[in-house]
């Protein structure tokens, strides 16, 4: 189908030919499941950059929803008693499981 095809009476046939393979691909696998806890990667600034500092937080957060995205991204939240979400989703490299 052309785009010139393309009208609001088939407008979701041509979005299932262009997006199905996405919506339909198998979940990828990962180690770290709802609940767990994980530290969150620090940023180090350069290439080639040297210094002290852990490369990981003190904080622990625990992990509250998976989203099934190419990359899987992991969802957040604090561990104190408010339980806040963090702002934002993280990928699997910037997590480290406790």
């Amino acid at each position: 189908m052309a785009p010139k095809d393309v009208n609001k009476n088939n407008e979701n046939v041509a979005w299932l030919r262009q997006y199905s393979n996405q919506l339909f691909q198998a979940k990828e696998k990962t180690d770290i499941n709802v609940g767990d806890r994980v530290r969150i990667s620090t940023q180090k600034i350069g290439a080639f950059y040297k210094g002290f500092e852990p490369s990981w937080s003190d904080e622990i957060f625990q992990i509250s929803d998976i989203r099934w995205t190419h990359p899987v991204t992991f969802f957040l939240t604090d561990t104190t008693k408010k339980r806040e979400p963090i702002e934002g989703g993280f990928y699997r490299g910037e997590l480290l499981k406790v």
